[in-house]
């Protein structure tokens, strides 16, 4: 072929669209790797999954990820990133997710993009075909650019009244931090086994799936508790000499 990649990006469409069970799509400017393992973690003894392995979600790692799709399997859990613009519609064609979660935009990869605003349109167009989208309705950019586009297929999440599952109160203890929620009137608390920003919004967009696909307060208590750290593409390890 003229373009390797290109003819290998095709048939990892053409892969994709021959099964028809649920697809959970991830991107954002960082977190997608731990909740992709998380939901996994979670769901791994309910479903037969296929997922991204590690952080396959570049234009070579999501053919790849696809490319591992069977029939025996009922749910999958991808990736995408992107570093310019024009990458994620490549990807979308790919990945075509039932479910979308976006994690944050952050000032990772942001380079190829000339404002915050253009790089989160370019993530979003992964959610085209999505029938949910999993957002934070505390961050502005997300909350305005995601209604205004996306009203009707929106499960928010935050501080912010305006979300679908709001967060009243937070209280940091020694194992970890307690949310109080409410969802469709009803109220829930958990304790998350972390304390750090970052981590509990990764919880978060966890928490937000499990209750969209029906789980009870005491069945995702008991799943969350056991979360287990992921290993990330950058690690400090000890070396030789205090190095």
């Amino acid at each position: 072929v003229n373009n390797p990649l290109a003819a290998l990006q095709t048939v990892a469409a053409n892969k994709r669209a021959q099964f028809n069970y649920p697809l959970i799509g991830i991107t954002g400017s960082n977190g997608k790797t731990i909740v992709k393992e998380w939901l996994y973690q979670l769901l791994d003894a309910t479903y037969n999954i296929i997922r991204s392995p590690k952080s396959y979600n570049s234009q070579v790692g999501v053919p790849l990820s696809v490319w591992r799709m069977k029939s025996e399997h009922n749910l999958a859990i991808i990736e995408a990133g992107i570093s310019q613009i024009g990458e994620m519609r490549t990807l979308k064609d790919m990945i075509q997710p039932t479910v979308g979660i976006l994690t944050n935009i952050g000032d990772a990869h942001s380079l190829g993009f000339i404002s915050q605003q253009q790089k989160l349109e370019e993530k979003i167009q992964l959610f085209s075909t999505a029938d949910t989208i999993i957002a934070s309705a505390d961050d502005p950019l997300i909350f305005e650019t995601l209604d205004k586009q996306h009203r009707d297929k929106l499960l928010l999440w935050g501080k912010n009244n305006n979300a679908h599952i709001i967060i009243t109160d937070t209280a940091k203890f020694e194992k970890g931090t307690q949310l109080d929620l409410t969802f469709k009137n009803q109220k829930y608390s958990f304790l998350l086994p972390f304390k750090t920003h970052d981590l509990l919004e990764n919880g978060m967009q966890v928490i937000a799936y499990l209750l969209l696909i029906g789980w009870q307060e005491k069945e995702i208590q008991k799943e969350i508790s056991g979360f287990s750290s992921v290993n990330n593409r950058l690690e400090i390890k000890d070396g030789l000499y205090n190095s």
